[in-house]
Protein backbone atom coordinates (compact mmCIF):
# COMPACT_ATOMS: atom_id res chain seq x y z
CA UNK A 1 0.00 0.00 0.00
CA UNK A 2 1.83 3.37 -0.93
CA UNK A 3 0.43 6.91 -1.63
CA UNK A 4 1.39 9.98 -1.86
CA UNK A 5 -0.17 12.84 -2.76
CA UNK A 6 -3.58 11.44 -3.06
CA UNK A 7 -1.84 8.76 -4.85
CA UNK A 8 -2.44 4.76 -3.74
CA UNK A 9 -2.03 1.51 -5.20
CA UNK A 10 -3.25 -1.73 -3.91
CA UNK A 11 -2.24 -4.49 -5.53
CA UNK A 12 -2.92 -8.51 -4.34
CA UNK A 13 -2.80 -11.70 -6.20
CA UNK A 14 -6.30 -13.54 -6.19
CA UNK A 15 -7.45 -10.60 -8.91
CA UNK A 16 -4.20 -8.02 -8.97
CA UNK A 17 -6.44 -4.72 -8.34
CA UNK A 18 -4.87 -1.43 -8.92
CA UNK A 19 -6.57 1.40 -7.02
CA UNK A 20 -4.33 4.70 -8.53
CA UNK A 21 -5.30 8.17 -8.38
CA UNK A 22 -4.39 11.75 -8.23
CA UNK A 23 -6.06 14.79 -9.00
CA UNK A 24 -9.53 12.82 -9.38
CA UNK A 25 -7.84 10.09 -11.43
CA UNK A 26 -8.57 6.32 -10.42
CA UNK A 27 -7.57 3.52 -11.66
CA UNK A 28 -8.90 0.02 -11.09
CA UNK A 29 -7.62 -3.43 -12.60
CA UNK A 30 -7.56 -6.99 -11.72
CA UNK A 31 -7.27 -10.03 -14.32
CA UNK A 32 -10.80 -11.58 -14.35
CA UNK A 33 -11.96 -8.71 -16.31
CA UNK A 34 -9.42 -6.25 -16.46
CA UNK A 35 -11.62 -3.15 -15.76
CA UNK A 36 -9.64 0.30 -15.61
CA UNK A 37 -11.66 3.25 -14.66
CA UNK A 38 -10.29 6.58 -15.15
CA UNK A 39 -11.02 9.70 -14.93
CA UNK A 40 -9.50 13.89 -14.65
CA UNK A 41 -11.25 16.47 -15.46
CA UNK A 42 -14.78 14.94 -16.02
CA UNK A 43 -12.64 12.53 -18.25
CA UNK A 44 -13.56 8.88 -17.80
CA UNK A 45 -12.37 5.48 -19.13
CA UNK A 46 -14.22 2.35 -18.77
CA UNK A 47 -12.82 -1.24 -19.58
CA UNK A 48 -13.16 -4.52 -19.32
CA UNK A 49 -13.06 -7.94 -21.24
CA UNK A 50 -16.14 -9.52 -21.39
CA UNK A 51 -17.85 -7.18 -23.49
CA UNK A 52 -14.63 -4.69 -23.88
CA UNK A 53 -16.73 -1.24 -23.14
CA UNK A 54 -14.54 1.84 -23.39
CA UNK A 55 -16.37 5.02 -22.53
CA UNK A 56 -13.68 7.91 -22.52
CA UNK A 57 -14.59 11.37 -22.70
CA UNK A 58 -12.21 14.69 -22.75
CA UNK A 59 -14.17 17.66 -24.17
CA UNK A 60 -17.38 15.31 -24.71
CA UNK A 61 -15.65 12.88 -26.44
CA UNK A 62 -16.73 9.01 -25.80
CA UNK A 63 -16.59 5.71 -27.66
CA UNK A 64 -18.28 2.57 -26.70
CA UNK A 65 -17.23 -1.27 -27.76
CA UNK A 66 -18.25 -4.00 -26.99
CA UNK A 67 -18.21 -7.54 -28.53
CA UNK A 68 -21.95 -8.75 -28.44
CA UNK A 69 -23.74 -6.70 -31.03
CA UNK A 70 -20.32 -5.09 -32.38
CA UNK A 71 -21.64 -1.63 -31.60
CA UNK A 72 -18.93 1.50 -31.80
CA UNK A 73 -20.04 4.92 -31.33
CA UNK A 74 -17.90 7.84 -31.43
CA UNK A 75 -17.45 11.53 -31.17
CA UNK A 76 -15.30 14.31 -30.75
CA UNK A 77 -17.51 17.28 -29.77
CA UNK A 78 -20.71 18.48 -27.73
CA UNK A 79 -22.72 18.18 -31.03
CA UNK A 80 -22.34 14.58 -32.00
CA UNK A 81 -21.18 15.65 -35.55
CA UNK A 82 -18.18 14.18 -36.26
CA UNK A 83 -19.55 10.26 -36.58
CA UNK A 84 -21.05 7.67 -34.87
CA UNK A 85 -21.02 3.79 -36.17
CA UNK A 86 -23.16 1.27 -35.19
CA UNK A 87 -22.27 -2.57 -36.51
CA UNK A 88 -23.60 -5.62 -35.56
CA UNK A 89 -24.04 -8.98 -36.91
CA UNK A 90 -27.60 -9.59 -37.50
CA UNK A 91 -28.30 -6.67 -39.68
CA UNK A 92 -24.61 -5.34 -39.93
CA UNK A 93 -25.82 -2.14 -40.07
CA UNK A 94 -23.35 1.21 -40.17
CA UNK A 95 -25.38 4.50 -39.34
CA UNK A 96 -23.20 7.73 -39.64
CA UNK A 97 -24.04 11.06 -39.78
CA UNK A 98 -22.65 15.08 -39.87
CA UNK A 99 -25.66 16.90 -38.86
CA UNK A 100 -27.29 17.30 -35.31
CA UNK A 101 -30.43 14.84 -35.48
CA UNK A 102 -30.86 11.60 -36.60
CA UNK A 103 -33.77 8.74 -35.95
CA UNK A 104 -33.49 5.56 -37.13
CA UNK A 105 -36.02 2.50 -36.59
CA UNK A 106 -36.19 -0.99 -37.97
CA UNK A 107 -38.12 -4.22 -36.98
CA UNK A 108 -35.08 -6.49 -36.54
CA UNK A 109 -33.99 -4.41 -32.77
CA UNK A 110 -36.59 -1.88 -32.92
CA UNK A 111 -33.21 0.98 -32.55
CA UNK A 112 -34.22 4.04 -32.28
CA UNK A 113 -31.67 7.11 -32.68
CA UNK A 114 -32.76 10.56 -32.30
CA UNK A 115 -30.71 13.55 -31.25
CA UNK A 116 -31.36 17.17 -30.34
CA UNK A 117 -29.11 19.80 -28.60
CA UNK A 118 -26.72 17.17 -27.48
CA UNK A 119 -29.53 14.43 -26.53
CA UNK A 120 -29.16 11.24 -27.46
CA UNK A 121 -30.94 8.07 -27.37
CA UNK A 122 -30.26 4.30 -28.01
CA UNK A 123 -33.26 1.81 -27.56
CA UNK A 124 -33.34 -1.99 -28.77
CA UNK A 125 -35.03 -4.89 -27.40
CA UNK A 126 -31.94 -6.93 -26.93
CA UNK A 127 -30.58 -4.96 -24.00
CA UNK A 128 -32.83 -2.13 -23.91
CA UNK A 129 -29.57 0.43 -24.32
CA UNK A 130 -30.63 4.17 -23.48
CA UNK A 131 -28.07 6.66 -24.15
CA UNK A 132 -28.81 10.23 -23.28
CA UNK A 133 -26.91 13.49 -22.08
CA UNK A 134 -26.96 16.96 -22.41
CA UNK A 135 -24.23 19.59 -20.95
CA UNK A 136 -22.18 16.54 -19.77
CA UNK A 137 -24.62 14.67 -18.52
CA UNK A 138 -25.29 11.09 -19.38
CA UNK A 139 -27.17 8.18 -18.88
CA UNK A 140 -26.46 4.73 -19.50
CA UNK A 141 -29.23 2.20 -19.06
CA UNK A 142 -30.13 -1.30 -20.05
CA UNK A 143 -31.62 -4.18 -18.74
CA UNK A 144 -29.05 -7.11 -18.80
CA UNK A 145 -27.32 -5.85 -16.28
CA UNK A 146 -29.21 -2.63 -15.28
CA UNK A 147 -26.51 0.01 -15.77
CA UNK A 148 -26.89 3.46 -15.49
CA UNK A 149 -24.41 6.63 -15.50
CA UNK A 150 -25.31 9.84 -14.24
CA UNK A 151 -24.89 13.29 -13.58
CA UNK A 152 -20.84 14.63 -13.14
CA UNK A 153 -19.74 17.45 -13.54
CA UNK A 154 -16.93 19.78 -11.67
CA UNK A 155 -15.08 16.05 -10.85
CA UNK A 156 -18.38 14.76 -9.05
CA UNK A 157 -19.51 11.28 -10.73
CA UNK A 158 -22.31 9.36 -9.51
CA UNK A 159 -22.63 5.54 -10.87
CA UNK A 160 -26.41 3.92 -9.48
CA UNK A 161 -28.20 1.33 -10.49
CA UNK A 162 -30.31 -1.10 -8.20
CA UNK A 163 -31.46 1.80 -5.71
CA UNK A 164 -27.96 3.61 -5.72
CA UNK A 165 -26.01 0.38 -5.59
CA UNK A 166 -23.28 -0.17 -8.35
CA UNK A 167 -23.14 -4.29 -8.89
CA UNK A 168 -20.66 -5.69 -11.49
CA UNK A 169 -21.14 -9.14 -11.00
CA UNK A 170 -19.39 -11.85 -12.61
CA UNK A 171 -18.77 -15.52 -11.15
CA UNK A 172 -14.85 -15.11 -9.91
CA UNK A 173 -15.19 -11.90 -7.67
CA UNK A 174 -18.89 -10.76 -7.74
CA UNK A 175 -17.69 -7.52 -7.28
CA UNK A 176 -20.32 -4.99 -6.13
CA UNK A 177 -19.18 -0.78 -6.50
CA UNK A 178 -21.57 1.52 -4.87
CA UNK A 179 -20.19 5.39 -4.50
CA UNK A 180 -22.16 9.12 -3.84
CA UNK A 181 -20.26 11.65 -2.48
CA UNK A 182 -17.11 10.50 -2.92
CA UNK A 183 -18.26 7.20 -0.97
CA UNK A 184 -16.89 4.15 -2.40
CA UNK A 185 -17.69 0.45 -1.85
CA UNK A 186 -15.77 -2.23 -3.74
CA UNK A 187 -16.72 -5.88 -2.40
CA UNK A 188 -16.49 -9.40 -3.52
CA UNK A 189 -16.21 -12.68 -2.23
CA UNK A 190 -12.88 -13.52 -2.08
CA UNK A 191 -11.93 -10.85 0.24
CA UNK A 192 -14.46 -8.97 0.59
CA UNK A 193 -12.93 -5.63 0.67
CA UNK A 194 -14.60 -2.31 0.98
CA UNK A 195 -13.04 1.24 0.34
CA UNK A 196 -15.11 4.02 1.52
CA UNK A 197 -13.78 7.53 1.97
CA UNK A 198 -15.63 10.56 2.82
CA UNK A 199 -14.49 14.62 3.18
CA UNK A 200 -10.40 13.33 2.59
CA UNK A 201 -11.31 10.06 4.66
CA UNK A 202 -10.34 6.75 3.71
CA UNK A 203 -11.11 3.12 5.18
CA UNK A 204 -9.79 0.03 3.86
CA UNK A 205 -11.12 -2.98 5.21
CA UNK A 206 -11.11 -7.04 4.15
CA UNK A 207 -11.63 -9.98 6.19
CA UNK A 208 -8.54 -12.19 5.60
CA UNK A 209 -6.01 -10.30 7.81
CA UNK A 210 -6.79 -6.70 8.17
CA UNK A 211 -8.36 -3.21 9.01
CA UNK A 212 -6.51 0.38 8.01
CA UNK A 213 -7.93 3.13 8.89
CA UNK A 214 -5.85 6.08 6.89
CA UNK A 215 -5.99 10.12 5.76
CA UNK A 216 -5.29 10.88 2.85
CA UNK A 217 -1.71 12.26 3.96
CA UNK A 218 -1.04 8.59 4.63
CA UNK A 219 -1.21 9.18 8.62
CA UNK A 220 -2.60 5.79 9.90
CA UNK A 221 -5.56 6.76 12.24
CA UNK A 222 -6.30 3.49 12.78
CA UNK A 223 -5.62 -0.10 12.76
CA UNK A 224 -6.34 -3.90 13.71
Amino acid sequence: MDWNDNQQTINWNDNQQTIDWNDNQQTINWNDNQQTIGWNDNRQTINWNDNQQTIDWNGNQQTIDWNDNRQTIGWNDIRHTTWTTIDWIDNQKTIGWNDNRQTRDWNDNQQTIDLIDNQQTIDWIDNQQTIGWNDNQQTIDWNDNQQTVVDWNDNRQTIDWNDNQQTIDWNDNQQTICWNDNQQTIDWNDNQQAIDWNDNRQAIDWNDNQQTVVDWTGKVIGQN
